[in-house]
């Protein structure tokens, strides 16, 4: 018999067609049913309430775990001892206070540092203020001038704008990169000690970096010997890279002090130019040998890009003075290091002590105890305290401890650049291998009872926050928002939501995003692009669309 005649060729051929295009129908269904829940009365968002919520902001931190058989605790701030809590043989946990200073001259040194912090801030915007005066005088000067030569041109006053826009970003960049500069060397010096202090001050030559650098000088590290230990090494090649960053950062400040030297430059030939063009009358006279101005107009200097990259750096060593005297302020409070037994007090109330004293001591003999020891920028240092609770994750171990921060500083200064140490302690009764390395979240600030929605759903826009909030008609609509306290999990809102609004997550209707998301799924993905569809399909690559994945059409 002919094969093609018998029923069971039939069935074979139309098996597979069958199931083929049941595939094909339950597919439409699905998508069918996927775009009428998109584009119906549901949302295709995952959204959480705005809610109210206790937010924890933390710092994080990589230290070096060691052991303490005994702590002398010492004040690193002179002054008067106010009370001393401490008694002898009693026992202390770690961050338990044992005595406290007088804060009156304390507090008076911050409230002077926050006055020339104000007063460097004021500078600044002074000068801006003066450059950006100039140049908008300027503008108008050309305007005019451009009217009295040729009955009113737009044209030169257009140019002026432009001109006068080019000075205030000018301005903005030179701000911004002088302060990154300062933060970058601040962080270059901390690191310089920490390699002297892992290698000993032989194996470090040069100058750590200086907030104001002569002109050709430059930090050098020695290459590490065959013998330097590992923490040595890592310590050397940190510093190196520091170093790197902060002649890049010096070069980046100089291109700016001339981009903004040229914007103003340019003003000024507008200026020059229309007065040539109009009447007779007399121009300004401009000079580049004034350190702090750029030129007179009506016998008012105008400040050079160098003045506004000094005062910049002159805001950022006043803010570095104020954390050292916040430091202080909290360093008036001396706690123990460690838990442990109180073994001997040398400090009694009335008492003058100098900062690190050798003798004006309490001492705690340890039981089983460690503590984590790592460095802090200026500006971590300004969030940490003496006392604020942390949690620790140590290597080798299967779970977090708690701690709290035991001590901060004594400040090392060093060309006008500063680092701080600070040290958690740990309970006692855990065992751990000296030298661990330890994760450790230290919690700086905590809101309670704040209006606040998941960390999540919070964008950032340049110097803007917004979320996304879920419409009345379903869709998203963008609310600016302003942040307060920034916590792993939730983050403060102080303004623009309103409790029990619903916030976007996430957009369930695009696709998650894998590894080949590139290259195997581009515009597919069932309901990708909605019935009748355009791209992609069900389950349909780049290259064959899948079922119905074709350009012209297809569930897509």
């Amino acid at each position: 018999m002919d094969e093609q005649s018998s029923p069971g060729w039939m069935a074979r051929v139309f098996r597979p067609a069958v199931l083929v295009a049941a595939v094909v129908v339950a597919a439409v269904a699905i998508a069918t049913s996927a775009w009428a829940a998109s584009s119906g009365g549901s949302t295709p968002y995952r959204t959480a309430a705005v809610s109210t919520q206790t937010v924890a902001a933390t710092l994080s931190l990589t230290g070096t775990v060691q052991p303490v058989e005994s702590a002398t605790a010492a004040f690193q701030v002179a002054g008067t001892v106010s009370t001393v809590p401490a008694v002898l043989g009693a026992t202390v946990s770690a961050g338990e206070t044992l005595a406290t200073l007088d804060t009156t001259a304390l507090s008076q040194t911050v409230t002077s540092a926050e006055t020339a912090l104000t007063s460097a801030q004021a500078k600044l915007a002074s000068d801006e203020t003066a450059q950006s005066s100039a140049s908008t005088s300027t503008a108008a000067s050309t305007t005019a001038s451009g009217g009295s030569a040729a009955g009113g041109s737009t044209g030169s006053g257009a140019s002026s704008t432009g001109s006068s826009t080019a000075v205030a970003q000018a301005q903005k960049t030179l701000v911004a990169d002088q302060k990154t500069a300062d933060t970058d060397t601040q962080k270059a010096a901390a690191d310089f000690q920490s390699a002297q202090a892992a290698c000993g001050t032989a194996t470090t030559s040069g100058t750590p970096p200086s907030g104001t650098p002569p002109s050709g000088t430059t930090t050098t590290t020695t290459a590490p010997s065959s013998t330097t230990s590992g923490a040595c090494t890592s310590a050397l090649a940190l510093a190196l890279a520091d170093q790197q960053k902060v002649q890049a950062d010096q070069k980046t400040v100089a291109k700016d002090e001339a981009a903004l030297a040229t914007a103003l430059g340019s003003t000024s030939s507008s200026t020059s130019s229309a007065s040539t063009g109009g009447s007779s009358s007399s121009s300004a006279t401009h000079s580049s040998t004034s350190p702090t101005a750029t030129g007179t107009s009506g016998g008012t200097s105008t400040p050079t890009a160098a003045q506004l990259d000094s005062d910049q750096a002159q805001i950022d060593t006043a803010e570095a003075a104020l954390v050292r005297a916040q430091q202080s302020l909290a360093d008036a409070q001396l706690t123990s290091p460690i838990a442990g037994t109180v073994a001997s007090v040398g400090i009694a109330v009335g008492d003058s002590v100098s900062a690190d004293s050798s003798t004006s001591t309490i001492v705690i003999v340890g039981q089983n105890s460690y503590e984590v020891a790592a460095t802090l920028t200026s500006a971590q240092a300004a969030q940490v305290n003496v006392g604020n609770k942390a949690v620790a994750t140590v290597d080798g171990t299967s779970r977090s401890v708690p701690g709290s921060v035991v001590q901060v500083g004594p400040v090392a200064v060093s060309s006008g650049s500063y680092s701080y140490p600070v040290v958690v302690g740990l309970p006692v009764g855990r065992n751990f291998f000296d030298g661990s390395t330890a994760e450790v979240n230290i919690v700086t600030s905590v809101a309670s009872g704040v209006t606040a929605v998941p960390t999540s759903a919070v964008h950032t826009l340049g110097t803007l926050s917004y979320v996304l909030a879920v419409g009345s008609n379903g869709t998203a609509v963008r609310k600016d928002v302003k942040v307060g306290t920034v916590g792993g999990e939730y983050t403060e809102i102080s303004s623009g939501v309103d409790l029990g609004q619903r916030v976007i997550l996430a957009d369930m209707a695009q696709p998650v995003p894998t590894s080949n998301t590139s290259t195997s799924f581009r515009g597919g993905g069932l309901g990708g692009a909605g019935l009748g569809g355009g791209a992609g399909g069900f389950g349909g690559s780049r290259l064959s669309g899948g079922f119905g994945g074709a350009s012209a059409g297809g569930i897509g």
